[in-house]
């Protein structure tokens, strides 16, 4: 029988094989670790020793504040080909330089950190992809999170707010990328070409507005400077192209409407007003004299005159409109909501009940579901109403909840310029140049209402593309296409363009333009002021009503004031001044039909701030 062998025979090679474990674990497994400050980042990583001898990096971790960004086995690159199946690349080597430091990855992959911002405090990723790599669609780094509540995004654009111990910082990544937060991936679109596919992490030395930030990152936006120097380019265009054709094509149909209008408020501002308004007066009797029914624009009459003519063709028109929004509103029709100034109108010409009606209707949408054009649209009533009714919170509200998730993220930075997208999801993008200039205006207005300064910025910045496409004439083309370098115009037909005195009054600052103001909030509804002057204050109380007009020295204009009780007295140029059926016949003078409760004034201004005060 055979001695049976003590344990300690089997423990021994145990022993062995665990010795020679641990001394190959401390040659090629432990290895160096480093730490490096980089800005406000820290770069930390393991080596080890090859098999070769040489040294062979472990781990790579890059940290921002509470976002860390690491590359190892157990959290690999990902590198996207569309359809084909999916490349795990690993970090293989690290340097650091005099702007940042470089990862060289494997496939020969490069992320480049450089150090950017404000005294290095950013850092941008660039990503260098050799052509061996093959057609790269996307880039998935891993990130992970110390704090969990740090990371925010921002709708509608590739954009992530990071709040941790060092302040806040923005992510940002390139167009058409994404976060994916269940899976703890940063998604990045690599464009087609040459095009950069950059990564930028910039610590705020101050808040910013998350938009105006991502939008204006190709190149500084256009300032208020710039703004005015384009807008005076445009308009100088318009206003030569306007006057010649006063001049030379008298009896033209345009001066008896809108051209008409726009010519007469920009000579004002010009100092030309009596040499335009004698020609424009020409061209009218022309147009008569050519077709007895030819019709006017209603506006005109606070230039030439009539305003009771004027007057009952608006009545008969507003009548006509009324009866179309009851119609639009029983069907719950959205297009209602494109009527130009559709607040003024129903509480200056409809039963204000109307404007309640309008108001349920834009309330019960559902402003994340709707199209572009339709959220447009009711947030521009929605500001028109708080101006003319003034409504509490609830317009501020659904303003800001659809400039913040429809019409910002709906915004595009090509070539320099902003556009705004009806159909942001279309490849290449097409633009409507008069939504463009819409949007532009809905945020200028939003931006005051809501007191946000970064809002009318961006406003600006669209109308300004949207002028930088004006020709000599000041025409526009009404749609185009995007692309990273620009606006590219569509088919230059005449009926696919826009003319200047189509978008005049929307871009021009207090235009000298006829508008009804409404006098809700002074008297009732019906209570309206026409005026092509300026209406600078109102002052309404039992026995007396003080309206202050500003108007060039010297020149004269017809004003209405709608719905007032008959005066007892009305005074101009700081006397009083006696009624006449035939004011219009003298340099001033009124008049007031009681059966329409109109007052019809004639001014000629001594001084450029007048004030009518009416007695009663």
């Amino acid at each position: 029988m055979k001695k049976r062998l003590s344990s300690l025979y089997y423990i021994i090679p145990v022993v062995y094989v665990a010795v020679i474990g641990l001394f190959l674990y401390l040659q090629f497994g432990s290895g160096e670790r480093f730490e490096e400050t980089v800005g406000s980042a820290t770069v930390s990583g393991r080596y080890s020793r090859g098999l070769t001898g040489g040294p062979r990096l472990r781990e790579l971790e890059v940290r921002i504040g509470d976002l860390r960004l690491p590359i190892d086995a157990g959290s690999p690159i990902v590198a996207g080909f569309g359809e084909l199946r999916d490349k795990r690349i690993l970090a293989v080597a690290y340097a650091s330089h005099v702007d940042g430091f470089d990862v060289e990855c494997q496939e020969g992959l490069l992320l480049r950190f450089e150090l950017s911002g404000p005294r290095g405090q950013g850092l941008t990723v660039s990503p260098l992809i050799p052509a061996g790599l093959g057609t790269v669609s996307t880039l998935s780094l891993p990130f992970r999170l110390d704090n969990e509540q740090a990371l925010e995004t921002v709708p509608g654009i590739p954009l992530f707010t990071l709040a941790g111990r060092i302040g806040k910082w923005y992510v940002a990544l390139p167009p058409g990328s994404s976060l994916d937060a269940e899976r703890r991936r940063l998604i990045v679109r690599v464009p087609p070409g040459d095009a950069p596919a950059a990564l930028s992490f910039e610590r705020l030395e101050r808040p910013e507005e998350p938009y105006l930030y991502w939008l204006s990152r190709e190149g500084p936006l256009g300032g208020t400077e710039r703004y005015n120097e384009e807008l005076g380019r445009f308009v100088d265009r318009a206003y030569r192209s306007w006057a010649r054709l006063a001049a030379q094509e008298p009896g033209n149909p345009g001066l008896a409407g809108e051209l008409g209008v726009s010519l007469l408020a920009e000579s004002v501002r010009r100092g030309e007003y009596r040499t335009m308004l004698a020609l424009v007066s020409r061209s009218i009797r022309q147009i008569l004299q050519d077709n007895p029914g030819a019709e006017i624009d209603y506006a005109g009459a606070c230039y030439l005159g009539d305003l009771p003519s004027f007057l009952r063709r608006r009545q008969v028109q507003a009548a006509e409109e009324t009866s179309l929004l009851t119609e639009l509103i029983r069907r719950t029709d959205r297009s209602l909501f494109a009527t130009a100034n559709l607040i003024p109108f129903i509480v200056n010409h409809a039963p204000l009940s109307l404007a309640e009606e309008v108001l349920r209707l834009a309330d019960s949408v559902d402003l994340e579901r709707e199209t572009l054009f339709d959220v447009l649209n009711i947030t521009g009533a929605y500001l028109d109403a708080a101006l003319t009714l003034g409504l509490g919170d609830t317009a501020p509200l659904r303003v800001a909840a659809a400039v913040e998730r429809r019409i910002l993220p709906a915004i595009r930075a090509a070539g320099g310029g902003l556009y705004f997208l009806l159909e942001p999801q279309e490849q290449p993008p097409p633009v409507d140049l008069y939504a463009s200039l819409q949007a532009g205006k809905v945020l200028q207005q939003a931006g005051r209402l809501l007191q946000r300064p970064a809002y009318e910025e961006l406003g600006r910045n669209l109308v300004l593309s949207v002028l930088g496409q004006a020709d000599t004439d000041g025409s526009l083309p009404a749609a185009g296409r995007v692309d990273p370098d620009g606006f590219t115009a569509g088919p230059a037909r005449p009926a696919e363009r826009l003319a200047p005195e189509r978008i005049y009054r929307l871009v021009v600052e207090r235009p000298y333009t006829p508008e009804e103001h409404p006098l809700y909030a002074y008297l009732n509804p019906g209570s309206w002021v026409l005026t092509a002057s300026r209406l600078e204050s109102v002052e309404i109380a039992a026995e007396q009503q003080r309206y202050l007009f500003s108007f060039p020295q010297g020149l004269t204009h017809y004003l209405l004031i709608q719905g007032v009780r008959p005066p007892q007295s009305l005074s101009m140029h700081g006397i009083p001044w006696r009624p006449d059926p035939q004011y219009f016949s003298y340099s001033d003078g009124w008049a007031y039909d009681e059966g329409t409760q109109s007052l019809y004034i004639k001014l000629t201004h001594r001084v450029e701030a007048e004030e009518i005060v009416v007695t009663y």
